[in-house]
């Protein structure tokens, strides 16, 4: 599978991801709701009403996580859960293409919490995740925020280049990262998903999220090819760039 190459002078952060990366629809008015100004969702072409816009969940555990620097990996062992939830085609007045917005982001390790909040802006949540067989589960300060249980729905593959189902994951790997720190600065980063030494099935996901702490759970659920697990992926981030 292609993914983003990052420059071999760039830096930034290091891990393997074991999870879920699954791709749901939700109702364009809330989508909105959530955005803060000045950003934007853009509609699909093809959808009529344009009454639903697609949001991305990740979730699983990262290992050996750390760092990278001119070219080379240096893994601290850092071993914690995250959940993300980010809005594919999201648009800001000062860039002139779609990004994927960091919506929201839980975590149970307050390191990736810290940085991922003061570097990138991910608007990362310090909290509690259980995670049991094919159950994971987000509180915080005792409240559930997020849950998923899936069932596998195929085949397992490797990662190579150009699978069917994997299309859509490579179209969302491109896209820039934005994220928004606790100053209102907006800042872009890239995710560079390497899937060459990963494994990947297909899977059938449940999730509830609560947009809001206190806000009612929402039920949402994968639509076919739209979810996979997957096994082994290095995950790096690059530099984050202020945009103005």
């Amino acid at each position: 599978m292609a993914y983003v190459k990052l420059h071999e002078d760039a830096w930034g952060g290091l891990a393997w991801f074991n999870g879920v990366i699954a791709r749901v629809r939700s109702p364009a008015a809330l989508v909105s709701l959530l955005l803060p100004a000045p950003l934007r969702a853009r509609a699909e072409p093809q959808t009529a009403q344009k009454t639903e816009h697609p949001l991305v969940f990740l979730f699983g555990e990262l290992r050996d996580g750390g760092a990278h620097v001119g070219g080379r990996d240096f893994p601290l062992g850092i071993r914690y859960r995250e959940a993300a939830v980010m809005m594919p085609r999201i648009r800001h007045a000062s860039h002139d293409s779609d990004t994927l917005f960091a919506c929201e982001m839980f975590a149970d390790d307050s390191r990736p919490v810290l940085l991922g909040n003061a570097a990138y802006g991910f608007r990362k949540r310090q909290s509690r995740i259980e995670c049991s067989g094919s159950n994971y589960e987000v509180l915080v300060d005792g409240q559930r925020r997020f849950a998923a249980q899936g069932a596998l729905a195929g085949a397992w593959w490797s990662g190579s280049p150009g699978h069917a189902d994997t299309r859509w994951l490579e179209d969302l790997g491109a896209s820039p990262v934005l994220g928004r720190r606790a100053s209102g600065d907006y800042v872009l980063s890239r995710f560079s998903w390497d899937l060459s030494d990963a494994s990947l099935c297909p899977v059938s996901v449940e999730l509830q999220w609560s947009p809001e702490p206190g806000a009612p759970l929402l039920e949402l659920r994968s639509e076919p090819n739209d979810a996979l697990v997957v096994r082994d992926l290095r995950w790096r981030t690059s530099p984050p760039t202020t945009l103005t």
